[in-house]
């Protein structure tokens, strides 16, 4: 069985972790769609949804990872995932804004984790800052770097959903029914196209 080597020096996955937690320091998709689901549901029913978080968080990492290990031109990787981001995040807003149910008040759904892994898997600003890391460390950014970092992104990105969920949970609505549902739903929404035309504006500078 093969075993994971960690790189000789811990600096690069140092300020990996670092600058991992500076990019979810700011509330963005994922903080928008936990935060949501706790506040009409409570923090138990937001499991699936930090769940999808957390997988497509990873995904993406490995995703960045093989896209720059085969693709070195910085500008290439970054406007091209800013341009599908930007695109699938309109998309996104779309299927919100058009659903009734996204938010309701019920148990949670496989829909949950499918929303959770969406918004993680398209966010723009994580993938820029991965795009930007493992091109800085290419030449450290061995396989066994790459599975170390995953696993940083595993540890901080159910933590950092997990206190979302908790925190938001404390408020709880309880007696505004399905008319806040739908409320937050439309801010969602709103909010999923305004990162969407953002990542595409960026593609004109």
């Amino acid at each position: 069985m093969p075993v994971i080597e960690f790189p000789a020096t811990s600096s690069p996955l140092t300020l990996f972790a670092v600058g991992y937690l500076v990019c979810l320091a700011t509330p963005g998709p994922n903080f928008i769609m936990i935060a949501s689901i706790a506040l009409l549901r409570g923090w138990r029913s937001c499991l699936p949804v930090c769940i999808g978080v957390t997988a497509g968080s990873i995904c993406l990492a490995i995703l960045v990872y093989g896209v720059v290990d085969l693709l070195p031109d910085a500008a290439v990787v970054d406007r091209a995932a800013r341009a599908v981001s930007g695109v699938l995040f309109l998309y996104i807003a779309w299927r919100t804004l058009r659903s009734r149910h996204v938010f309701a008040l019920s148990a949670p759904t496989r829909s949950d984790f499918h929303l959770g892994f969406s918004t993680a898997f398209l966010n723009p600003t994580t993938g820029t800052f991965f795009i930007g890391h493992f091109l800085a460390y290419k030449s450290a950014a061995t396989l066994d770097y790459a599975a170390v970092a995953v696993l940083l992104v595993l540890a901080i990105s159910i933590v950092r959903s997990g206190l979302i969920a908790a925190a938001f949970g404390v408020w709880r609505v309880k007696t505004m029914g399905e008319h806040a549902a739908r409320a937050v739903t439309w801010l969602a929404g709103g909010l999923m196209a305004g990162f969407g035309g953002m990542a595409l504006a960026s593609l004109v500078h």
